[in-house]
């Protein structure tokens, strides 16, 4: 069976000497994360230049509801996080044009995007960094009014795509970050129809924009990257952070307020912090406190693995109940990060499957290594009843990307016994 799949070597983490430099890895029996932080993004690094950013995108981007969008807008506040996160000059370029689509931007006697565009070809390849942040969609997502509303899954991907290649194409430095869009509450009527409807069409986009990801990963590598999910769930019927407004339907939540701006500005701050590129001038400690837990599943993590991919930390480890023989323990469960303080769960990319297989019970110490173009997930599993007689062994799943999907390679046998199995590759490729 090894030779089917990759020359595997079983090996204690204290034996390995070799680990590609794309990944990290970590094992420990501490609950969560982590001082490795400390040690490898304890600095968060700046270059002598300007970190310019030119955001794309509807009203929420411009700041409608603000007193003072100049100043108060979720693009500012983003600067201003940057700046004081780094020590560098941040400028800011806000494109947000309030009832715009993806059709509105693609249109070619609109100009939208070529002023956009225009502006940001004023800092590609000059000094410090170039990145445009776009959220589009939550117009796109509307049952009736918007320029080509509703708008499909299928089409929202194309006319994401159009919009990303015309960025990259005329701003060959210019990195792009693509934010999901945020909620909005279900009854937003103004002279549009948002609905529950718009609402379910506008989380259906959230996983084309992982798809438009990964098609750029492959064709322009380093180029594109996502946000991060995180400002869905926080803003999510929470009222608090939003201007009321008189709608067809009552009181209605569409835009942030100054407070809702601050926090949204947060999590695009920490969508772009991710991908400066470091250099050893003006470091800037970056700050946090463990144990860190934003976002992980109650029950903790133990085992820790952590590993870089497509622009975004992952996070696995043995997921709560960690003991026991039954099949409580849910299977392999991966998260994500833009800043390794704050998580969001992917997922189960492995799932118990019960009765049925050798694999169910006691998944321990998964890892995810990127061998030969392909993630390989390593866990340790066992199943002592139904038939089985397997004490705790190795078992080995792959995918194409890093969120999967995973399949089992040893679906019918483990791979061989033991615990903490991990993935070794020579010089020699084997």
């Amino acid at each position: 069976m090894k030779g089917n799949y990759l020359s595997i070597v079983t090996i204690m983490k204290s034996e390995m000497t070799k680990i590609r430099s794309r990944q990290m890895r970590m094992r420990g029996a501490c609950l969560l994360l982590l001082v490795w932080v400390a040690s490898m993004s304890g600095m968060l690094c700046a270059q002598s230049g300007p970190v310019n950013i030119v955001f794309i995108g509807n009203s929420i981007t411009q700041g409608v509801s603000l007193a003072n969008p100049a100043t108060e807008s979720p693009c500012v506040q983003a600067g201003n996080v940057i700046k004081q996160r780094t020590g560098r000059n941040v400028v800011v370029r806000n494109h947000g044009k309030s009832g715009m689509t993806t059709f509105n931007w693609l249109a070619p006697n609109s100009g939208i995007l070529n002023d956009a565009v225009n502006d940001a070809k004023t800092y590609d390849g000059k000094s410090g960094q170039l990145f445009v942040s776009i959220m589009l969609g939550t117009n796109d997502s509307a049952e009736r009014g918007p320029t080509g509303s509703p708008v499909s899954p299928a089409t929202y991907y194309d006319n994401m795509q159009g919009i990303v290649q015309y960025v990259l194409d005329k701003c060959p430095h210019a990195v792009v970050i693509l934010q999901y869009p945020i909620w909005y509450s279900p009854n937003t009527e103004n002279s549009s129809l948002y609905g529950q409807a718009g609402l379910n069409r506008l989380k259906s986009y959230h996983p084309i924009i992982d798809q438009l990801v990964s098609y750029f990963a492959a064709k322009h590598p380093g180029r594109v990257f996502a946000g991060s999910r995180e400002p869905y769930t926080f803003f999510e019927n929470k009222n608090q952070y939003f201007t009321g407004e008189n709608g067809r339907q009552g009181t209605f939540y569409l835009h942030p307020n100054a407070t809702g701006a601050v926090k949204l500005g947060e999590f695009w701050a920490e969508s772009i912090l991710s991908h400066l590129t470091p250099s050893s001038l003006n470091e800037v400690p970056m700050t946090w406190t463990n144990p860190i837990s934003t976002g992980i599943n109650s029950g903790g993590l133990r085992d820790c693995f952590v590993f870089r991919a497509e622009g975004r930390w992952y996070l696995t480890g043995t997921s709560s109940p960690h003991w026991g023989e039954g099949y409580d323990n849910p299977g392999v469960r991966l998260y994500r990060s833009n800043s390794l303080t704050r998580w969001e769960e992917v997922g189960l990319i492995i799932t118990n499957p019960g009765t049925s297989k050798w694999y169910a019970s006691r998944f321990w110490a998964p890892e995810i290594n990127y061998v030969a173009g392909r993630y390989y997930c390593t866990f340790n599993c066992r199943n002592e009843r139904d038939g089985f007689n397997v004490r705790q062994s190795c078992g080995l799943a792959v995918a194409d990307h890093p969120e999967g999907p995973y399949t089992v390679l040893t679906d019918d046998a483990p791979l061989c016994p033991g615990n903490d199995m991990t993935l070794f590759e020579d010089e020699d490729g084997k």
